[in-house]
């Protein structure tokens, strides 16, 4: 979820044909920051009902350039948001930054974390199935 300071988003490797997202939370375990802005705060504290405030308070720190605001790391540089069953807790409005990986924006190797690029290389083996997670 989180981007690496070093990816240029211009020129994103490329990503493969039929890919598609295979929910494994590997781009939410990776060092890096996910900008958020007034509208995505918004849209994640009504979500959570809480007031933008309590959002503001409780899950963001001010960005690294100090250009806005940033989500806080969870444990590990785990998204914050990652649950205990590798799911995102606020999936159906999660930040923009995060629904546009690793289309508009990604990095040299981001295959190697991403179980549906892996999928989707030429001579990639399938990876093999999730775990059952209902409870």
């Amino acid at each position: 979820m989180a981007k690496p300071a070093a990816h240029n988003a211009r020129h994103p490797e490329a990503v493969p044909e039929g890919f598609v997202c295979l929910g494994c939370g590997g781009c939410c375990r990776i060092p890096g920051e996910v900008k958020v802005g007034n509208r995505e705060i918004a849209r994640f504290a009504h979500y959570l009902r809480m007031s933008k405030d309590a959002f503001i308070q409780k899950y963001t720190r001010l960005r690294q350039d100090r250009h806005g605001l940033a989500l806080l790391d969870g444990e590990g540089d785990r998204c914050i948001f990652l649950d205990q069953q590798n799911r995102c807790a606020i999936n159906p409005v999660k930040p923009d930054q995060c629904r546009s990986f690793p289309f508009a924006w990604n990095y040299p190797g981001y295959q190697r974390i991403c179980r549906g690029a892996r999928a989707r290389s030429p001579g990639a083996k399938p990876p093999p199935p999730e775990p059952d997670r209902r409870p």
